[in-house]
C-alpha cells in the first residue's frame, strides 16, 4: 500500500507542473489518468465512498507533502538539519495519512454494522 502513496502523489504533482508550465491539455490528460487511479485507489484501500469524497482535498495534499519532504530529505546538497525534518515531517505526513485512510475503513464498518443491526 505505501507504493500506492507514493503513485497517488505523483499523480498529483505531475498535474501540478503540467498546470504551471502552461501545458494544460497535458494536465487535462493527468487529471483523468490521476482520477482513474484514485477511483481504483479509494476502493483497494476499503475506504467508504462518502468519506473518500468529503476528504479527497486531504488525501491529496498529504500525499503531494509526502512526496516533495522525502525528495528534500534525500536531496544531498540540502543541509543536514532540513533533511532531518524533512524526513521526520514526511513520517508524521505519513501516520496522518494511513490515520485517515483507518478512519475512513472506520466508518464504512460502522455504517456496515448499523446496516446489519436495521436488517
Amino acid at each position: 500500500m505505501e507504493e500506492s502513496l507514493w503513485a497517488l502523489g505523483h499523480l498529483v504533482n505531475l498535474e501540478e507542473h503540467f498546470t504551471e508550465s502552461g501545458l494544460l491539455d497535458l494536465a487535462a490528460r493527468a487529471r483523468e489518468v490521476r482520477r482513474e487511479f484514485q477511483s481504483a485507489w479509494w476502493i483497494s484501500v476499503g475506504l467508504q465512498e462518502e468519506f473518500y469524497r468529503k476528504n479527497w482535498c486531504i488525501f491529496k495534499h498529504l500525499a503531494s507533502l509526502i512526496v516533495h519532504l522525502s525528495e528534500l530529505a534525500s536531496w544531498e546538497e540540502a543541509p543536514a538539519e532540513l533533511r532531518e525534518a524533512s524526513a521526520e515531517t514526511a513520517s508524521a505526513a505519513k501516520q496522518l495519512f494511513w490515520l485517515l485512510v483507518e478512519l475512513g475503513r472506520g466508518e464504512r464498518g460502522e455504517k456496515e454494522e448499523g446496516e446489519k443491526k436495521e436488517g
